[in-house]
């Protein structure tokens, strides 16, 4: 074959396989971009499951804690990874761990259309065995059971033809199954919420409480006993105040007493004793928490006060550490908001039960910001802002300035979001009505906001709904969904650069939902998760979801997915950083009634992203370069303004941004949306708009010279930034002087005439009259112009 055919056969064929390739990745390109949203990469998991604990409802055993709650039997040897092993279900949440030789008891209340206690028993306290359906005695939260001498002794209320009597009774049993009656009667006045504990070989009864007509009593006295059957009085008046729901536990040769209730309320303190007679309190206020009482194992030789998550240990009673768990120490995570190039959210670490402001770059390591006492809650004008007691700003989250009064947030419930648009913040709250406030800009008054109820959005026909999820998108509000009454809603309404909201469409293809979350990403708006209704043979349970759906118009709507990778959910953040869409905590499950996830405390802490992909948009901003604007000094002049086109020569919907620096300059779109400080709106393909940067009343004040203004426009879609610089030439005005006439004017003559006022005129020549009294030139005055709501509208 000659050479240049041969030549010409390779061309062909490096073109044939060269668009081959370039197919071939446009194709990838395609499928990646539509795999947004529905691929997803976890980069943190939950920590852990740690079990809720309570009292007697936590036992040592063999060198593991076992825990039971909500049916489920929880095992752990270090106390920071737990497993569930089994099941032990009690009616009320009312169990009792007994340790006793080589095995354990539990004594389930029952609440089965007839009240009974039930008695099991395991070798492992993960495997049990029903040994006893019914108990001799009538089941009641007045006793308490310990093992001792090899046997379960139980002290219980009294009852006798099923009235209640103010007496106790003892009962003890070898196996749990057969029971025997050793007293009758106790010496001690009835009581309940007592604790009993083996000390130096005998058995304790320490405090408790009843009530004796309409007043409650309370004890600090301790019993004791050699066999269980005869109890003597050890101290009438132990020095510890008289308490009940407290803890007792037996550590280092001692017998203790940790927190409960008293006639003041619930105390924290911890007393020991060597001998039961003799106490020493170790402090005043360990970290216990009121409530429930405290469970107090010893394990790993400490002695623990543990109370639903929190964990602490002593080896003095004076001293006390909080678990520290390995990993990602957050249990819960809650808001959140991007700002200087970070991920700000609110997480609620293990070691010390406590919620801390965190930031990220990647989503896997979050470093302490430095000030818990304020939680950020959106970014406006280089800000942080947090919304609590009043409204405070921070430049960089460590320094806070008060700014404002406070809103109705319900922080604590996640009923509410902020949403900032342009210059202002939105505030959009439980009953869905907004609230706005142009913050620190020309509607700031004193120390307070100024909001204004919009409401004209609802379509309920009552004016509220629940937790809709609301967003900025597209240069407007958002609102998507909510509750209705007992009904989840699927509509979606838009508001209008007038304020005024319009319903885009009465029902998206997504379900009915609320609690879920929106937000503007990669150039489309998201809809991801939140709780739904279900209703199966009459019965309603209300599931959470973990579907994902986006949209570029507000109208056609596209599932990305019906089941993303993480776990249904409820109340998470998401947040659009780094060109990902990240989804962080929230709460899942699928209970009986449709306002669980308002608890903060039952949220997650795993964190997901997807990839948004290289987004369809393609910005140009026309003319490519700055701009020059001229005015004539101190004088109101012609309307002056830099104008600049900016066109969506892509495929996709893109965002933008636009921001600028001076006083004396605002930004506008040709819809009319104008802002000072910072601009939003959105181009759909295809689409232009232009963005006007014009004078203001500040203008009006310079001084002759040469000032400038930094204009940033921005694709939030693709983080893409295009500058240009504005320049304002302020030049003196011709045959400029100064007189002492009353105002100004434009004079024919030599000079003016002075009088008592003082202004400036000007003229063809310049001099002094000196006539007495008030003169005026002869020329017309110039009208001042009207200022607008911030200055001058052009």
């Amino acid at each position: 074959m000659p050479v240049s055919d041969t030549f010409r056969l390779s061309c062909v064929l490096h073109v044939l396989v060269s668009g081959f390739l370039l197919f071939i990745h446009l194709l990838m390109g395609s499928q990646a971009a539509a795999a947004s949203g529905k691929d997803w990469v976890r980069v943190i998991d939950n920590p852990s499951y740690v079990p809720f604990v309570r009292g007697r409802e936590l036992l040592a055993f063999e060198d593991n804690i076992i825990a039971c709650y909500d049916g489920v039997i929880w095992r752990t040897d270090d106390l920071a990874t737990w497993a569930a092993c089994g099941e032990l279900r009690a009616d009320r949440g009312d169990l009792t761990f007994v340790k006793c030789s080589d095995h354990i008891l539990a004594f389930v209340f029952q609440d089965r259309g007839i009240f009974r206690e039930e008695v099991w028993t395991s070798l492992d306290g993960c495997n049990w065995t029903q040994v006893l359906s019914s108990t001799p005695w009538s089941p009641t939260y007045a006793r308490a059971a310990i093992g001792f001498e090899g046997k379960v002794w139980v002290v219980v209320r009294k009852s006798s033809s099923g009235t209640w009597m103010d007496d106790s009774e003892v009962w003890r049993s070898e196996d749990g199954a057969a029971w025997t009656q050793v007293a009758s009667s106790v010496p001690w006045p009835h009581r309940t919420r007592f604790e009993l504990s083996v000390f130096n070989g005998r058995a304790y009864l320490l405090g408790g409480g009843t009530h004796v007509g309409s007043e409650y009593i309370f004890y600090n006295d301790v019993w004791c006993s050699d066999d269980g059957i005869q109890w003597s009085l050890q101290a009438e008046h132990a020095p510890w105040e008289p308490r009940y729901r407290h803890t007792s536990a037996v550590y280092d040769g001692k017998l203790w007493i940790l927190g409960g209730y008293t006639s003041e309320g619930y105390v924290t303190d911890v007393w020991c004793t060597s001998d039961g007679v003799n106490w020493v309190r170790t402090t005043e206020h360990a970290p216990l928490q009121g409530g429930a009482p405290t469970a107090a194992p010893v394990f790993d030789g400490k002695l623990w006060a543990m109370h639903e998550h929190e964990f602490y240990s002593t080896t003095n009673g004076v001293d006390w550490e909080p678990l520290v768990r390995p990993g990602f120490d957050a249990i819960h995570l809650g808001g959140g908001v991007v700002f200087d190039d970070k991920m700000w959210i609110r997480g609620k670490t293990a070691s010390d039960h406590t919620w801390h402001t965190v930031t990220s770059t990647d989503g896997a390591n979050w470093t302490p910001a430095g000030n818990d006492d304020f939680f950020p809650e959106f970014a406006l004008q280089n800000k942080l802002w947090a919304v609590s007691d009043n409204t405070y700003s921070s430049e960089d989250g460590l320094t806070w300035m008060l700014e404002g009064g406070p809103v109705a947030t319900r922080w604590a419930a996640k009923e509410h979001s902020f949403v900032t648009l342009n210059d202002k913040a939105f505030y959009c709250g439980v009953t869905g009505s907004w609230s706005d406030a142009e913050v620190g800009l020309a509607y700031y008054y004193g120390d307070e906001l100024e909001f204004t109820d919009e409401g004209t959005w609802s379509s309920t026909g009552n004016g509220y709904r629940w937790s809709a999820a609301c967003t900025a998108f597209a240069g407007k509000l958002w609102m998507l969904g909510g509750l209705c009454g007992w009904g989840g809603l699927n509509d979606v309404w838009s508001r209008n650069p007038d304020g005024k909201w319009t319903k885009v469409l009465a029902s998206a293809p997504w379900r009915p939902r609320w609690f879920h979350s929106a937000i503007a990403a990669g150039g489309k708006l998201w809809v991801l998760g939140g709780i739904a209704t279900v209703v199966v043979d009459g019965e309603t349970t209300y599931p959470a979801l973990n579907d994902v759906w986006y949209t570029e118009d507000g109208v056609e709507w596209t599932q990305a997915t019906d089941a993303a990778p993480w776990s249904a959910r409820a109340g998470m953040t998401v947040l659009a950083y780094n060109n990902k869409l990240w989804v962080i905590g929230g709460t899942g499950g699928n209970k009986s009634e449709p306002f669980y996830p308002l608890d903060i405390d039952s949220g997650g802490s795993d964190v997901w992203y997807t990839e948004l992909g290289e987004p369809g948009g393609v910005l140009v901003a026309a003319p490519d370069a700055g701009a020059t604007i001229e005015k004539a000094a101190r004088k109101s002049s012609e309307p002056a303004e830099a104008v600049y086109t900016l066109e969506n020569t892509g495929t996709a919907h893109l965002e933008l941004t636009v921001t600028h620096t001076a006083d004396w300059s605002a930004l506008r779109f040709d819809d009319g949306r104008w802002a000072k400080r910072r601009l939003q709106g959105g181009l759909l393909k295809q689409q232009q708009t232009a963005l006007s940067i014009y004078l203001t009343d500040a203008a009006d004040t310079l001084e002759p010279g040469i000032y400038t203004d930094t204009v940033k426009i921005t694709d939030t879609t693709a983080n893409k930034t295009e500058t240009r610089l504005i320049t304002l030439n302020v030049i003196a005005g011709e045959g400029e002087g100064e007189g002492d006439g009353e105002g100004e004017g434009e004079g024919e003559g030599d000079g003016e005439g002075e009088g008592e006022g003082e202004g400036e005129g000007e003229g063809e020549g310049e001099g002094e009259g000196d006539g007495e009294g008030e003169g005026e030139g002869e020329g017309e005055g110039e009208e001042p112009m009207s200022p607008g709501c911030f200055g001058r509208l052009f």
